[in-house]
């Protein structure tokens, strides 16, 4: 008759205790409630955005601020949005001033350009970087024409980079360029003067070689000159 082994039983019941509490955790809990679906503030619809932008006492700073939080306001809060807020009977608001009327963007009225093409009661603010952009032939063909800031002083086109530049009150050559063009500019003229005088150089030199060193040489000499036929063309 074999000796009664406690551990064997022991460990038998061990193991049937954890497979039991293993598959009580396994088991959802009873009677208890699924959480409730979570609500963004983006995942309503475009509409109820409009209507909720449309109700806030928003000024055009805090309405721009809300622009640049996300991607999702960046797309709903447009221009169209932008002029049924703040223009009304076709008069702009005042704080329109300081904002460029094609990409939404306030640098400060010292970098707007008054537009003078459209009405004077109408929003009229553009910034440097619209304003380059539609620079045409016809801005260079007339020689630094004025333009009108936002802030209330007069500028010209400067004909480097094609932004605005206060004239500060003075109607000199000098004052119609940015100093960083200005010294640009003369970096330019500089290289282009060299660069002429290098071709030139190049053009002496071959010149020179084609009629000393290669000059029994037809195929270097001919495109230089005109060599006489030979006695069998002659006749």
């Amino acid at each position: 008759m074999s000796a009664y082994n406690s551990a064997y039983e022991l460990s038998i019941y061990s193991s049937s205790q954890d497979s039991h509490s293993h598959s009580r955790a396994l088991q959802p809990p009873l009677h208890t409630k699924p959480a409730p679906p979570t609500i963004d503030l983006l995942s309503l619809p475009l509409e109820l955005h409009y209507l909720i932008i449309g109700h806030l006492d928003l000024d055009l700073d805090s309405l721009l601020q809300l622009r640049r939080t996300s991607r999702f306001y960046h797309h709903v809060i447009t221009l169209e949005l932008v002029r049924q807020l703040f223009v009304r009977d076709g008069h702009a608001s005042l704080s329109l001033t300081a904002c460029c009327y094609e990409c939404l963007s306030t640098p400060g009225l010292d970098r707007l350009v008054v537009d003078r093409t459209l009405d004077i009661s109408s929003w009229r603010s553009v910034c440097f970087r619209c304003w380059s952009k539609r620079i045409t032939v016809d801005y260079h063909i007339n020689p630094w024409p004025v333009v009108e800031i936002a802030n209330g002083k007069e500028g010209y086109i400067c004909h480097f980079c094609n932004w605005p530049v206060v004239n500060n009150g003075r109607d000199d050559g000098v004052d119609r360029l940015h100093a960083s063009c200005r010294s640009r500019r003369r970096l330019v003229l500089f290289v282009w003067v060299a660069m002429a005088f290098l071709q030139f150089g190049i053009g002496v030199l071959c010149a020179v070689l084609a009629w000393t060193r290669y000059k029994h040489k037809d195929g270097v000499l001919i495109p230089s000159s005109v060599r006489p036929l030979p006695p069998f063309f002659q006749s």
